[in-house]
């Protein structure tokens, strides 16, 4: 059997391990979907769901919500165009800002997935999360662990009481501090004032020149 060389090289491989958990997480998420005879992709939720909770925006406010670049944002919408989710008009008040809103086909798929699709994600995954606790690296190997073993599709509803939310440093309570880098007394170059361990020294004055004027300068030539 193959060594798990993204999990084994731990720290260093940190991005590549969670885009790994959020492709499975995506393509679970699109089982679900899939099964509910649903015609939308996982990564094209995001984007309803904007427009939903703020309103019509244009793409470039769609990408600034979603975190991705406009770029994509403009390829996504235009795939909701296609499948009737999304219209886009000029604004009111300006017409060269084109706003992306929902249809009543868009509409109606968001009141569906509130109410069967988004509970089911969201107690899958909480399920799955619930009982993580310990180092960041043990709890997306917990993660990946409980993800081969049992996929969100396959997953009861967690109850809301049970799940407990993680916090971002991986630890429940826990608050990060960053630690800023010292520098060695030995590395710090001499004179520089901003160490505060190294000698101080002022730095060199510089003298101007009185300067002279042009007409005399132009007299001295002329002799």
């Amino acid at each position: 059997m193959v060594e798990d060389v993204v999990r084994t090289l731990g720290f260093l491989c940190m991005g590549s391990r969670l885009r790994r958990i959020g492709e499975r997480l995506q393509a679970d998420t699109q089982q679900v979907i899939d099964e509910a005879g649903l015609s939308i992709q996982a990564g094209q939720y995001p984007f309803l769901a904007a427009i939903d909770l703020a309103g019509p925006l244009t793409i470039g406010e769609l990408a600034q919500a979603v975190g991705i670049t406009q770029p994509g944002a403009t390829r996504t919408i235009g795939q909701l165009l296609e499948l009737g989710y999304v219209d886009m008009q000029p604004a009111p008040d300006d017409q060269r800002r084109r706003l992306v809103s929902l249809t009543d086909k868009g509409q109606d798929l968001i009141n569906h997935s509130k109410k069967v699709i988004w509970p089911r994600i969201a107690a899958a995954v909480a399920d799955l999360c619930g009982d993580l606790d310990g180092p960041i690296l043990e709890q997306l190997a917990a993660i990946e662990d409980g993800l081969a073993a049992a996929p969100l599709a396959r997953r009861s509803p967690a109850k809301e009481e049970n799940a407990r939310p993680i916090s971002s440093t991986g630890r429940s309570g826990a608050h990060w501090r960053p630690r800023m880098p010292i520098l060695p007394k030995a590395a710090s170059p001499r004179g520089d004032t901003r160490f505060p361990s190294c000698p101080s020294r002022r730095p060199p004055t510089t003298r101007r020149r009185a300067s002279t004027p042009w007409r005399t300068c132009l007299r001295k030539r002329r002799s």
